[in-house]
């Protein structure tokens, strides 16, 4: 008999590939003639590129950048493929909402600012597409941080730049692009149309 675990990962308790692993043991402690392949799946949330080199290969380069809360460091990454040269920048692993605890919650302060340092990050290594997983956020900010930490200007109406966070929504006048940004095509992953 031949068993395919393709679990999402459970918000805050197992990433897939756990999932998967927790199952594959129990599943074979009552059935161990059983062949069981393990498939991490992910929705554009957390996991998500970890799924993608699950299926393509790939390897993980990590950065420090800056968490869901402004001043607080964290260490997330993106997948990288060589042999694509594509890049998969998963939003959850450096401004996602497991990253905080639950009294931290408070989308009118989170950002994503790291989410843009990866893109930089990424861009450094010359891709020729990015593709951005955008679940598993714990911001509303539109992307404002992303597009800061990648050298937009956020400006209220005397040209002073916001500061960051979803709070500051509300003060944007204008945003000025940064000379010289030259980006592959970003194919957005989601689950959900809005």
């Amino acid at each position: 008999m031949k068993i395919v675990l393709a679990m999402d990962s459970f918000k805050g308790s197992l990433t897939a590939a756990e999932a998967c692993r927790a199952a594959a043991a129990g599943l074979q402690s009552v059935i161990p003639a059983a062949q069981v392949e393990r498939k991490p799946m992910a929705d554009g949330g957390e996991g998500t590129a970890q799924a993608v080199m699950a299926s393509m290969g790939g390897e993980w380069r990590p950065r420090e950048v800056m968490g869901p809360l402004p001043g607080r460091r964290v260490v997330a990454g993106y997948a990288w493929f060589p042999g694509e040269r594509m890049a998969v920048v998963e939003m959850a692993s450096a401004s996602g909402i497991t990253l905080l605890k639950r009294e931290e919650l408070n989308p009118l302060k989170t950002t994503t600012y790291g989410t843009g340092e990866l893109i930089r990050a990424a861009l450094e290594a010359g891709p020729r597409r990015i593709l951005l997983a955008l679940g598993g956020s714990a911001t509303v900010d539109g992307g404002v941080g992303m597009a800061q930490a990648l050298g937009w200007r956020a400006l209220d109406s005397s040209g002073h730049p916001v500061e960051l966070g979803g709070a500051a929504l509300e003060q944007i006048d204008r945003m000025e692009a940064p000379a010289g940004l030259a980006a592959p095509p970003v194919d957005a992953l989601v689950d959900v149309t809005n």
